[in-house]
């Protein structure tokens, strides 16, 4: 009789019952965000099912103390404060969840703000992205706001609630304890293998060392949280006098050739970044049909430069921070989009290590999605051609994006004096996948792949006709031949990770396409390289090797690396230059965030032949 009551008097205490659930429901939206990621496939995880699940639980749990904390710590007149806790942990994981199948990792927090973002294309980009299994992540808290209303309101509060100072003792006691719990599994199961405790967690905390989505997976949600807050305000800090002297240690030690022995002696420049371009199209056949002619011709002219296996290291930036390389020479931001938070800093440009004067920016974007308009006048480029051009002339046709955009390519440039650069930036293969926009051929009459697989092909197919319409005009209008023509993806995209019946170069699809016509230099690369890697190339093939800024990256024309560093631990292959590759991460962080070439310009040390 003495244990009944206090067992009765909990059972049906309100707030206390709606602690419970609310605790169940974020550790169950946990539980099925990690499902949908894929993220509960970490190292660890791996290396025993079991331990991992386990560390899992103890990551969830301790998140969800957290995020329960206002209903342990308000009276019963305050609970209303937890709500807005739970719709905010609901709106990040569905924006999470959205945004996850194009990137593969987690959106930043400081990417959050950037609503001049969120055109029609983002947002339709968005929602095809969403499928039936990510409603798991949004039940949970649906049934709780629905046990909420008909019945736990209405359940009689404690009279002894305690201090809230107590009450928040235990919840930081559980939260460390747990955490400490999930340190140790971790350790002892995996990481222990030549580690001391503080090297593993320097390790485990200090960096991402896979993507920011198995970082979360390893270490939950606030361990997540708490390194982007502690990267964030790393990013204010002036430099100090020992990273000014590793910036210029790092700069000295910078190729300094001058030579211009790779020269293709083309007066113009005309550079086509594909939007999520997979080099495994090339050279794909449905039944006796190629998927895309033009580039498979291309890429097997002996006269052509070609490197299928490029891999991407743009980050949160997507296309833009391709771009960003490809001009500039500098490695992305980890965290944020250099293109959102320093459009305007001075930066090295491949228009100014070409001295070329006439320039244009051709693309479909609004001038301020992700700053376009702003950034290419920061690489030099003297028009700018967008959306307003390009957006009335799509009607209700949006699968023609590439051919409004290589019609438009092909006015402007008709146009240009001579020697110019041009950039080109298609669009017809942006997500979603979902649905056929492109009119159904006989990619799809196939009944190959998935339809996501067939939607893509449909897209790819669709640019690559356009792309032989394109270059069949540079022809005509005599301005072939005379110009160095680059085709380049901004990134990968990976539509599906292996689709049944495809035989292919790359079956996880991480390769990129780096094709340059024109080169006076033709030969397949055959090794990885990145997308870092561009520029000095590029320096290298339109003679501007009297630029002093040869960029982070390593020329393809003086010798094959075969390693790319796709972040600052995320590392492909071995060698002497590898850990170079890894450092210029952090080199280019500081150069950035500093704005260094402020006060540091550079200029020509002699004019491009």
């Amino acid at each position: 009789m003495k244990l009944s009551k206090p067992l009765h008097h909990i059972s049906f205490d309100g707030r206390r019952m709606f602690g419970l659930l609310a605790f169940c429901a974020v550790v169950l939206q946990l539980a099925a965000f990690h499902y949908a990621t894929g993220t509960y496939k970490t190292t660890l995880w791996h290396s025993s099912h079991g331990v991992g699940w386990i560390h899992g639980l103890l990551m969830w749990f301790s998140d969800a103390i957290v995020l329960t904390l206002p209903t342990w710590l308000f009276r019963r007149r305050w609970r209303w404060v937890q709500w807005p806790v739970l719709l905010l942990f609901l709106c990040w994981g569905i924006a999470q969840l959205m945004y996850f199948p194009t990137y593969c990792d987690l959106m930043p927090p400081s990417s959050f703000v950037l609503w001049q973002n969120l055109d029609e294309l983002v947002i339709d980009s968005a929602l095809g992205n969403w499928i039936r299994r990510d409603w798991l992540f949004v039940i949970p808290v649906v049934a709780l706001a629905i046990v909420d209303l008909c019945w736990l309101h209405r359940l009689p509060a404690s009279s002894h609630n305690g201090s809230a100072w107590r009450r928040l003792a235990y919840a930081l006691v559980a939260f460390v304890v747990l955490r400490v719990a999930g340190d140790a599994l971790a350790y002892g199961t995996y990481w222990h293998k030549g580690l001391s405790v503080s090297e593993y967690l320097n390790g485990n905390y200090t960096h991402v060392k896979v993507s920011h989505a198995s970082y979360m997976a390893d270490n939950g949600l606030t361990g997540y949280l708490a390194y982007c807050t502690a990267v964030e305000l790393a990013q204010h800090k002036r430099l100090s006098a020992d990273d000014e002297r590793r910036i210029e240690q790092f700069l000295a030690s910078q190729p300094q050739y001058t030579d211009n022995t790779y020269d293709a002696g083309r007066d113009n420049l005309i550079m086509i970044v594909v939007e999520s371009l997979n080099s495994w199209v090339i050279g794909l056949r449905i039944g006796d049909r190629e998927v895309t002619p033009t580039l498979n011709a291309l890429c097997n002219d002996t006269t052509s430069l070609v490197g299928l296996h490029m891999r991407r290291q743009v980050k949160n930036g997507g296309s833009s921070d391709a771009h960003f390389m490809i001009n500039t020479g500098l490695l992305p931001l980890e965290q944020r989009a250099v293109a959102m938070v320093y459009p305007t800093a001075n930066y090295p440009t491949l228009l100014q290590a070409t001295g070329i004067e006439h320039s244009t920016h051709i693309c479909a974007d609004p001038p301020a999605l992700w700053n376009t308009e702003l950034t290419s006048r920061t690489y030099g480029y003297q028009d700018y051609h967008g959306s307003r051009e390009v957006r009335p002339l799509l009607k209700s046709n949006d699968w023609q994006w590439d051919k409004i955009i290589f019609d438009l390519a092909s006015k402007v440039i008709a146009n240009m004096e001579q020697p110019f650069v041009a950039q080109v930036i298609t669009l017809g293969m942006h997500e979603p996948y979902t649905r056929t926009d492109v009119p159904e051929s006989w990619i799809s009459a196939s009944g190959l792949y998935t339809l996501k697989v067939r939607n893509y092909l449909e897209r790819t197919a669709v640019f690559d006709r356009e792309l032989g319409l394109f270059l069949e005009r540079l022809k005509q209008q005599n301005l072939y031949d005379n110009s160095l023509i680059i085709i380049v993806s901004d990134h990968n995209d990976r539509i599906d990770f292996e689709p049944s019946g495809r035989q292919s170069i790359d079956p996880e699809g991480i390769d990129c396409l780096f094709l340059v016509l024109n080169s006076g230099q033709g030969k397949k690369i055959e090794k990885p390289f990145g997308q870092i890697d561009i520029y000095p190339t590029l320096l290298d093939l339109t003679g501007s090797n009297g630029y002093r800024w040869k960029g982070l990256g390593h020329s393809l024309m003086r010798g094959i690396t075969g390693t790319v560093a796709q972040g600052p631990h995320d590392t492909i292959g071995s060698g002497p230059l590898l850990s170079r590759q890894s450092q210029a991460w952090e080199i280019s962080r500081l150069i950035i965030t500093s704005r260094w070439f402020d006060n540091h310009p550079v200029t020509n040390t002699q004019p491009r032949n």
